[in-house]
């Protein structure tokens, strides 16, 4: 992954998320995202910041693909347990 366009589609991805639903969830259109993804134009340093809380990822790997991936350290985890974990940490354990 060598464009923060490629990472974010690998988030997204990963996440089984859409653009509409991450534009959502950041507060910016969905066409965006698309820009984003296809390295049209930088994602701005807010958007990073939020797209990498969503995630749980450094915004800066995110950004400019500097240092680890992961805010915390989860080992050498495959996309598919990265993506259970991200599907654990989404449960509703109220309901």
């Amino acid at each position: 992954m060598n464009t923060a366009g490629e990472r974010l589609s690998h988030l997204l991805a990963a996440a089984k998320m859409t653009q509409v639903e991450c534009a959502n969830k950041i507060g910016v259109a969905h066409t965006q995202i698309g820009r984003w993804m296809r390295d049209e134009n930088e994602i701005p340093q807010p958007a990073a910041m939020a797209l990498a809380q969503i995630f749980h990822v450094r915004w800066e790997w995110l950004k400019m693909g500097d240092g680890k991936m992961l805010l915390e350290d989860m080992g050498n985890l495959s996309p598919e347990e990265v993506r259970l974990i991200e599907i654990y940490r989404h449960l509703d354990m109220a309901g």
